[in-house]
């Protein structure tokens, strides 16, 4: 049984391949915290990021998800930053994916 706990509400990419889409799609919600068992951790090294995390999900047919009560984690989707620290840090990695507003 494979079981994950990031620390500090890291985010971490998941990816559902096109052929187990159906099995997941009516399961996962944005903005909802799942406990997850059965998948494959793969490093975070395509050619663009979603997020910075060192790894990403990769989901199966056995990977079983259950929704957990969102309370009980500090939950803030967004990282804000000013503008020239994206560019600072944008040299770094330049796979990784942000929004500016």
């Amino acid at each position: 049984m494979s079981m994950l706990y990031f620390i500090m509400s890291d985010r971490i990419h998941a990816i559902i391949c096109k052929p187990r889409l159906k099995l997941f799609s009516n399961r996962i919600k944005d903005h909802v915290v799942y406990r997850m068992q059965n998948f494959v951790v793969k490093l975070n090294n395509g050619k663009v990021k979603i997020t910075p995390h060192k790894y990403k999900l990769n989901f199966y047919t056995k990977t079983a998800v259950a929704v957990l009560p969102i309370e009980t984690f500090t939950f803030n989707p967004f990282d804000f930053c000013p503008f020239h620290e994206l560019e600072k840090n944008g040299s770094i990695d330049g796979k990784l994916l942000f929004d500016c507003i």
